[in-house]
């Protein structure tokens, strides 16, 4: 399965050099890491490139630079990091080893569980046709 890396990033030179060198200490490490920068004026391109990452380039808001990445991500499972996110070093290799477990097609961060039961929301599988993407979403119950 290949993964690809998605880190939208605007001025993010204090925080991104430690996530893509949490990225390069990975017990499973991603085949495409893509780094959108969205102008940012600081180090963050140079980082960027430095590390090998193909950078992409886009406008604000990050939802613009995280959908150009989707659509050119190559990977079969597309993860989408915040720079100033750290990694323990079994991130990605646990993670795709959940998904697989599970058959997942989408997975969100536990935090979004927590916040929606903290709300009164509850996340609901939605199956769109047999054997088809497997979709969770948000309901007010």
């Amino acid at each position: 399965m290949r993964l690809s890396v998605v880190i939208p990033a605007l001025n993010e030179e204090r925080h991104l050099g430690q996530l893509l060198s949490d990225i390069k200490r990975q017990s499973r490490r991603p085949e495409e890491l893509i780094v959108v920068d969205a102008g940012s004026t600081d180090a963050t391109v140079h980082i960027a490139q430095k590390s090998g990452a193909v950078v992409l380039h886009s406008e604000p808001p990050v939802a613009r630079g995280r959908n150009l990445a989707g659509y050119s991500a190559k990977g079969d499972l597309i993860f989408f990091l915040d720079a100033d996110t750290r990694l323990p070093g079994t991130f990605l290799e646990d993670f795709v080893c959940d998904i697989e477990r599970r058959r997942l097609d989408i997975a969100c961060p536990r935090y979004l569980s927590e916040v929606c039961q903290e709300r009164g929301l509850y996340l609901v599988p939605l199956k769109v046709a047999p054997g088809s993407l497997r979709v969770y979403i948000v309901v007010n119950v």
